[in-house]
């Protein structure tokens, strides 16, 4: 019953996400060390349905947002038990987008329970079936895996 259902995307217009300083190698090639999940880039990673048009960056980043939270409201269940139980929370899910824009190796980083955690988990591995891939993220020009948090709050 998605009339049941709110789903608010906490920080969806400025995520949250730990970073880390990286050195530059001397090269303008990615270093080895490079090729790795990062956690911050130049160019963080975007939902598709954004990329064709001809505005900013920070236009397609808005646009690829609303976007997200589109697509997750339409695809997320709330859990009966949950419901049931009038279980409210925010889960935690961290994910990796790839190089190519694949999603993979998704955690659970908080769990408000009663199936909650496994519902947010179960969208964000539904938006591989979309139909176009995430546009990876970018370091120094080269698609790289950024590491990607998303927190979703369930209320009844």
């Amino acid at each position: 019953m998605k009339n049941h259902l709110l789903i608010l995307l906490i920080g969806l217009f400025g995520f949250s996400i730990n970073g880390y300083a990286q050195d530059k190698p001397s090269s303008p090639v990615l270093s080895e060390k490079s090729k790795e999940t990062l956690k911050v880039v130049e160019k963080m990673p975007r939902f598709p349905g954004c990329e064709n048009s001809s505005d900013s960056e920070g236009d397609k980043k808005k646009c690829a947002d609303g976007k997200m939270l589109q697509f997750i409201y339409k695809h997320l269940e709330y859990p009966e038990e949950a419901k049931k139980n009038k279980v409210e929370g925010t889960a935690v899910v961290t994910f990796t987008v790839d190089r190519t824009g694949l999603i993979t190796e998704p955690k659970l980083k908080r769990d408000p329970g009663s199936g909650c955690g496994e519902a947010a988990v179960a969208v964000v591995m539904q938006m591989n079936d979309l139909p176009e891939r995430w546009t990876p993220g970018m370091q120094r020009g080269q698609p790289v895996s950024v590491q990607y948090t998303l927190p979703i709050k369930f209320r009844l």
